[in-house]
């Protein structure tokens, strides 16, 4: 496998702020960007995806911007050691990558390479805040 050294994540990320994203995460191995374009709200990631998170279905390394599925109305983006998840703008939040301690809110025991709604949000709250450590994640929701 190979994986991006951490500054190489960082002038990625700074890259593709130059060429419009909106916001962006960094992980430990992996980074994400957020682009719009007209109501479209997209989510690329990069970097390391042992454990899927990267969110494209595959748990290949990529050293460009690959497209997380069935993202489209990103709001914003917050990346753990080995996973990631996106609020979307209806107040979901989707989770990919490792999840053996339910890092990701999914429930889904190991892993997942496709992002996944979490028990953290319910559908009638928006959900506005979302931080990770190595093994935790918490999320604030306000109605």
């Amino acid at each position: 496998r190979t994986t991006m050294p951490r500054r190489g994540l960082l002038l990625g990320l700074l890259a593709l702020c130059a060429k419009g994203a909106t916001a962006g995460a960094l992980g430990k191995l992996h980074s994400c960007a957020i682009y719009k374009n007209g109501p479209v709200r997209k989510v690329q990631c990069w970097g390391d995806n042992t454990y899927g998170q990267l969110g494209d279905g595959t748990t290949n390394d990529s050293s460009i911007p690959v497209d997380v599925l069935g993202i489209t109305t990103a709001a914003s983006v917050a990346l753990g050691t080995d996973h990631s998840c996106v609020v979307l703008t209806d107040g979901t939040l989707k989770c990919s990558g490792w999840n053996a301690h339910d890092t990701s809110g999914t429930r889904t025991g190991h892993r997942s390479t496709r992002p996944l709604s979490t028990s953290l949000a319910s559908r009638t709250r928006r959900t506005s805040l979302v931080v990770f450590a190595t093994r935790a994640r918490c999320s604030r929701t306000v109605r």
